[in-house]
């Protein structure tokens, strides 16, 4: 009996004799040490989607020996979308078994930011006057107004596309009069807030818009 990679082989012995009293005899022992799994080198294969990534190893003495390892993916976005181009997510594989190494894989799976759309067709009031009935047009204009502004000149459809109440700013709360609009705004990519994560919504003469080249054909930041 052959030995494989885990199982230990056997060898008969066969003892013959000249006298014709004694007879032949035989005796089988395991004495054949195990080959051991002699391993090709690792492969790897993703899922299309960057998803799921399952690691193989095959054993070189013995095809019919296979191990699999399924890894632990986490992914980050690598190169944000533009109006032009796709993004890029990396996603990282790593496993618990110390055969199989860490992966990565980047995807081009990040479709571009579709440019929200201004209503040209119909003449609106983006602008409306104060609570006291004022317009007040020397006052220095504050992020949240601009914002709304921008908010207001959307077409139903892009407004309806990008709508939201919910946004990433410590200092825009859901009762905020601007919320909508600032929410809305940040979602289609034409606002964004401080280094240190806020909006600054009452701050005045510096705007947090980043705005359009004729303002729905590209989405250039100026």
């Amino acid at each position: 009996k052959p030995a494989t990679c885990t199982e230990v082989g056997e060898t008969t012995y066969t003892a013959t004799f000249t006298e014709d009293w004694a007879t032949t005899q035989t005796k089988v022992i395991a004495d054949i040490g195990a080959t051991n799994h002699l391993w090709n080198a690792t492969t790897y294969e993703w899922s299309e989607d960057g998803k799921t990534c399952t690691a193989e190893r095959v054993c070189k003495n013995n095809a019919d020996h296979v191990e699999t390892a399924d890894a632990t993916v986490t992914s980050k976005v690598t190169k944000p979308a533009t109006c032009t181009e796709v993004g890029e997510t990396t996603y990282t594989a790593t496993f618990t078994e110390d055969w199989a190494t860490t992966q990565t894989k980047t995807i081009a799976d990040i479709a571009p930011i579709e440019v929200p759309e201004l209503n040209k067709g119909d003449h609106i009031a983006y602008i409306v006057g104060y609570a006291d009935g004022t317009v007040q047009p020397m006052r220095l204009i504050t992020r949240a107004e601009v914002t709304t502004i921008f908010f207001r000149l959307l077409t139903d459809e892009s407004r309806a596309a990008y709508w939201s109440q919910t946004n990433p700013y410590p200092d825009v709360t859901d009762a905020g009069w601007y919320n909508n609009a600032v929410s809305t705004m940040t979602g289609a990519g034409i606002v964004g807030g401080y280094p240190d994560e806020e909006i600054n919504g009452h701050r005045r003469n510096c705007l947090a818009v980043k705005p359009w080249r004729n303002f729905s054909s590209a989405c250039s930041a100026l």
